[in-house]
């Protein structure tokens, strides 16, 4: 009797042994160790992270489309979108943009030599002038000169291809007929010329600015385009602070903060036709009808 009672305690004994040791290993298997730092760090590391574009990938392609496509999508979408059409008034829209215009602007942002500053080092912002943030940009284009000159030529080649869709209007109908006047006429008693002499009447730009001594293409599209970007362009063409365009350069500094505040914002909505504009002068001065009896 006491003999068949230790084999049962025995065999007791052994069940809970193999328990418990299930128990730990299942605890092993669905808590795993907390990793140390160090090995947190080498994990890290080892994860693997979004591609990064290389300029590199796209030298020895042929300048076209498709190489400023890759270009635009892989260094200025996060200011311009990958197809031109900015959605922020601090960055210009490029879609649309005539292609001679885009180019020269690029090459004002990079120093034509060693030691010497870019035609366009600074911009101005908060009233004050600052360094540019393009100059950094352009700089991730390719160091090679000719490479530099492929990939300036696609991307002016794609984003004066895409479509401006992102159109801006006029917003301040208390300032319309100013700025009309100016874009249209000029401000004769300061020898401020109609900006329609060379960005076009409906604010298209000019195709053969060359004639002037200003490069092919040099006149920008300015109709839709963000007012805010236009009026700070005036102010940096003023101030000194943008200097690749003597005759822009001349023409602000004769304008005051009014007169520019009111064509930028006439030009802004500028893709209306004329006709648009002057029924918009209309319902401003149209009389107010009659009270009824």
């Amino acid at each position: 009797m006491k003999r068949s009672y230790s084999y049962l305690l025995a065999a007791l004994a052994l069940v809970a042994g193999v328990a418990i040791a299930q128990q730990k290993q299942t605890a092993q298997t669905a808590a795993p160790a907390v990793p140390t730092a160090a090995e947190a760090v080498v994990s890290a590391a080892a994860a693997p992270v979004a591609a990064v574009f290389d300029i590199k990938s796209v030298q020895g392609m042929d300048v076209g489309m498709e190489r400023g496509r890759l270009i635009a999508a892989g260094i200025c979408v996060a200011c311009h979108q990958a197809d031109g059409n900015s959605i922020a008034a601090a960055y210009p829209k490029l879609a649309g943009q005539h292609e001679g215009y885009l180019l020269k602007q690029l090459h004002d942002f990079k120093a034509a030599e060693a030691g010497v500053d870019p035609l366009r080092l600074n911009s101005y912002e908060g009233g004050k002038k600052v360094i540019s943030q393009m100059g950094a940009q352009v700089a991730m284009l390719s160091s090679d000169p000719k490479e530099f000159e492929k990939d300036a030529q696609s991307l002016a080649l794609w984003f004066s291809s895409q479509k401006l869709t992102s159109l801006e209007t006029a917003s301040s109908e208390s300032t319309l007929e100013l700025g009309q006047n100016i874009y249209r006429g000029g401000i004769v008693a300061k020898g401020v010329p109609a900006c329609a002499g060379c960005h076009g009447p409906t604010g298209q730009g000019m195709f053969n600015a060359s004639k002037l001594g200003a490069g092919a293409k040099a006149f920008p599209l300015v109709a839709g385009q963000f007012s805010d970007y236009m009026a700070n362009q005036l102010l940096a063409f003023r101030e000194d602070a943008r200097k690749n365009s003597p005759i822009m350069s001349d023409i602000a500094k004769r304008m005051t903060d009014a007169e520019i505040n009111a064509v930028t914002d006439f030009m802004a909505g500028k893709r209306l036709t004329p006709e648009a504009a002057a029924e918009v002068l209309k319902q401003k001065t149209a009389p107010a009808p009659a009270a009824a009896p």
